[in-house]
């Protein structure tokens, strides 16, 4: 009995082992691949009035990656129709559900570059709709991608990503991607704006955790309505794009901003005379010198800029208010005007009319002689000569066609 007994405690030491053991071994597990690296990606609509399909967006690009793996990552191999199953010969036919409307707004940068180009009045139609993709809307039309603003001549399955790419995968009407500026296509390249930087900005942008609560910011909302107002359509041009990629990048940094104030709260200028307000944000850090939106309460009296330049046009007072977002604030300007000063005034009696500009056209010929006080007012351009072109100027003012010289 006794020798059992030890038997069973044996056997119950053992299973408490075998419990142990299965408990506090460790399996090793494989580690999950880790990113090399992120891209920027998005998928455009644009030379259809479509907007985007994907916008601008922040994408991890792993070991092996290449365009295609992302494609298939972001939209799902369900997502779109090839019409090639290897990868390295990748071809891109359609992308599913992405012309729901089945109607074409074409630029007119497009339509206007060639006769034969499709426009928004006259095109092929698209028979694949809600899918967009080949010969849609026009007979060269198809998806084509830009890396860094460069058209890679192989599909996507042969192409590997780096990291910061910006890749945009973009539809195209006209000229096999010369409408959205791939230069691999020689005359049918038509000119078009860079947009890598400001895509890249925009998904850095969307990647924010904040980005609803910055979005609340108006002097914020504005600078992103306006960079993507700006993305999407292809006709802004190359300075329109920098200034939305300087004015988004301030507002992005300007979420503290607590108010703003001009240089000046009241300035007195004399007649023909250019002055210049600035705006002192506060805190200094949050300036966003893009975003201010200048105004005149006369402008025919003090005409302002949109960079606070101000033009003292006639005797009087305007108040000058400079606004970004909710903040506003403003200068009073007082313009006075000596005797025999009044640009365009050449007869001096206190108007401007249209025997002003004959007065200064007969002095650009020579048939009168003016005084130094009438050669000032009939030198409206300030270039120190009297010619058709004052009197041109101030005829145009005589009759409300210009309020400014």
């Amino acid at each position: 009995m006794i020798n059992r007994h030890i038997k069973r405690q044996k056997r119950k030491i053992i299973s408490l082992f075998l419990v142990f053991a299965l408990l506090f071994t460790v399996t090793p597990v494989q580690a999950a691949e880790q990113p090399v690296g992120e891209i920027t990606f998005s998928i455009e609509k644009f030379t259809i009035g479509q907007g985007y399909f994907l916008e601008p967006q922040i994408v991890p690009i792993y070991p092996g990656d290449t365009y295609k793996s992302v494609l298939d990552r972001t939209i799902g191999e369900e997502g779109y129709i090839t019409k090639s199953t290897s990868a390295s010969g990748f071809y891109l036919a359609a992308i599913k559900n992405a012309d729901l409307t089945g109607k074409a707004e074409i630029p007119r940068y497009i339509s206007e570059a060639d006769p034969l180009a499709p426009s928004t009045e006259v095109n092929v139609g698209n028979e694949a709709v809600p899918d967009l993709g080949e010969f849609a809307y026009g007979k060269d039309a198809g998806w084509v991608y830009s890396v860094n603003g460069s058209f890679p001549t192989v599909g996507m399955g042969a192409c590997s990503p780096e990291d910061g790419d910006v890749m945009r995968l973009q539809f195209s009407v006209y000229g096999l991607g010369g409408d959205v500026g791939n230069n691999n296509m020689g005359a049918s390249c038509l000119p078009v704006a860079k947009r890598e930087s400001l895509t890249k900005a925009m998904a850095s942008f969307n990647k924010n955790r904040d980005k609803k609560e910055l979005l609340k910011k108006p002097w914020i909302r504005e600078a992103y309505d306006n960079a993507m107002n700006v993305l999407v359509d292809l006709e802004e041009p190359q300075a329109s794009v920098d200034k939305a990629l300087s004015w988004l990048n301030h507002a992005a940094a300007s979420e503290k901003l607590a108010g703003i104030r001009l240089s000046e709260t009241e300035k007195t200028m004399q007649y023909g005379e250019t002055g210049k307000l600035t705006v002192v944000f506060e805190p200094s850090e949050c300036a966003v010198p893009e975003g201010v939106r200048w105004k005149s309460s006369d402008n025919t009296v003090a005409w302002v800029e949109q960079d606070g330049t101000i033009y003292a046009d006639m005797d009087g007072t305007a108040v000058i208010t400079a606004e970004i977002g909710d903040y506003k604030t403003s200068c009073e300007v007082t313009v006075k005007v000596q005797e025999g000063q009044m640009l365009g005034d050449v007869d001096n009696d206190g108007r401007i009319t249209s025997s002003d500009a004959l007065l200064a056209l007969q002095a650009s010929v020579g048939k009168i002689n003016l005084d130094v006080g009438a050669m000032t007012a009939a030198d409206v351009d300030r270039d120190g000569e009297i010619t058709s072109s004052d009197a041109l100027q101030i005829l145009q003012y005589s009759v409300g066609k210009i309020n400014r010289f």
